[in-house]
């Protein structure tokens, strides 16, 4: 697995994003500041980015990218989850289009 960061700027104040939340949940995660969400999969940043701009408007920004153990933080809310042994830092060597 990798750890993928995603954030977002949400413009649409009328736009129901429930949706891209449930999405998010559905994945090992931890979410300790809006707007990021760190993800733990075998997908690529480029697969997470094509997933999510269904539950996005078009003048909405995402930003995602896989991360490092090189990483560091202050009250993130989310270092334990980063720092947990779970955390493999990579991605397996089968397809990732293979998993969730």
């Amino acid at each position: 697995m990798a750890v993928i960061l995603v954030s977002y700027v949400l413009k649409g104040q009328d736009h129901d994003y429930r949706p891209l939340t449930q999405h998010l949940q559905k994945f090992t995660h931890c979410h300790g500041m809006e707007p990021v969400w760190l993800l733990d999969t075998n997908k690529t940043a480029t697969q997470i980015r094509d997933e999510l701009s269904r539950f996005i408007r078009t003048d909405d920004v995402l930003f995602i990218a896989r991360l490092t153990e090189d990483w560091a933080a202050r009250h993130s809310g989310c270092g334990d989850w980063l720092n947990h042994m779970s955390r493999t830092w990579q991605f397996p060597s089968h397809s990732a289009d293979q998993l969730p």
